[in-house]
């Protein structure tokens, strides 16, 4: 017998927070609504709800990327 599960995410559910940790969920609710962003534009906004360091944010981007949940594409010097 086999099982075939399949994971989905929803930004609007409240479980989101419980698998990827709360920056993670913050910064992919961001992302869900712009459909795209740099750590730049990504930082600018989470800087108006709290005080966060430019490189947090680029380290917690870079590893949802190696989690496969996030696509990075060079452009120039940044990824977006």
């Amino acid at each position: 017998m086999s099982l075939n599960m399949r994971l989905r995410f929803s930004p609007t559910q409240d479980g989101l927070v419980k698998v990827l940790g709360p920056l993670e969920t913050e910064i992919m609710e961001l992302l869900w609504k712009e459909q795209q962003g740099t750590v730049k534009k990504i930082h600018r906004a989470l800087q108006e709800r709290r005080d966060i360091a430019y490189t947090t944010v680029m380290t917690t981007m870079s590893r949802l990327a190696e989690k496969g949940i996030l696509h990075r594409l060079r452009d120039g010097l940044a990824y977006v």
